[in-house]
């Protein structure tokens, strides 16, 4: 135990979650001498290294005691509701349910959640211990926010159990929103349509319409172009 003062550099262990096709995989690729975890095996056009035939989770824990693995500086979760689902498979499996429905009072669902709190140990020792950055890759759900204080809303979320999104928004030091960013051209009746894309607007801090966090000094939106300079200048902010 110590008192210190000031900022302390560390790892960055984030989420980038967003549409399908919105460029996360794309994004990560640029992180610092990556590997991806292709749980869903969607990284096959993009020239990355990667882990690929995840069968299960079981064979997902087992990517972890690879050798190889260590000579990376970034691991990349891709992505982490598909991991999910092959949480939920092998919750069913231990205990004889074919769904993780099937469970009575949500105890299939606190039984993933405890998966996901042992493995989120496991990639902080990483972080700590082994200096990796970490990045989850989501996709996203709307989602309706019940608000105790004002009427409730729809907003972009993780495509996540909430107790598990809940719990590992809490760990993370930032949950980043991407979309893509687009010119507008204005048509006769007033209406504005998408002409031309431009790039991608990442969102760094919560909204009415979008879940997001960080503990970096960010800008609360982020515009990014597509070229690698424009990438690699994104994770020189994750200071």
């Amino acid at each position: 135990m110590e008192i210190n003062q000031g900022k302390i550099d560390t790892p960055f262990f984030i989420i980038l979650y967003g549409a399908a096709g919105v460029g996360k995989s794309t994004l990560a690729s640029f992180a610092p001498n990556p590997i991806f975890l292709d749980v869903e095996n969607g990284t096959k056009k993009l020239n990355v290294n990667r882990i690929s035939g995840i069968k299960d989770f079981d064979e997902f824990l087992d990517c972890f005691k690879l050798n190889e693995i260590k000579q990376y500086d970034t691991i990349v979760i891709d992505s982490i509701d598909f991991l999910e689902q092959m949480i939920f498979e092998h919750v069913c499996n231990q205990h004889g349910k074919k769904t993780i429905t099937d469970f009575d009072y949500g105890k299939g669902f606190e039984q993933a959640q405890k998966k996901w709190v042992t493995l989120l140990k496991s990639f902080k020792s990483l972080l700590e211990n082994h200096n990796k950055n970490i990045i989850f890759i989501a996709h996203e759900q709307i989602k309706r926010f019940d608000n105790p204080l004002a009427e409730s809303f729809d907003r972009y979320s993780l495509r996540l159990n909430q107790k598990s999104c809940s719990y590992i928004v809490a760990q993370v030091d930032a949950v980043l929103f991407v979309s893509k960013s687009f010119t507008f051209k204005e048509l006769e009746d007033k209406r504005k349509i998408p002409r031309e894309e431009m790039g991608r607007k990442i969102y760094t801090q919560e909204t009415a319409s979008i879940l997001a966090k960080s503990r970096y000094s960010l800008n609360t939106v982020i515009t990014i172009g597509n070229s690698k300079d424009d990438y690699l200048k994104f994770y020189s902010l994750l200071k």
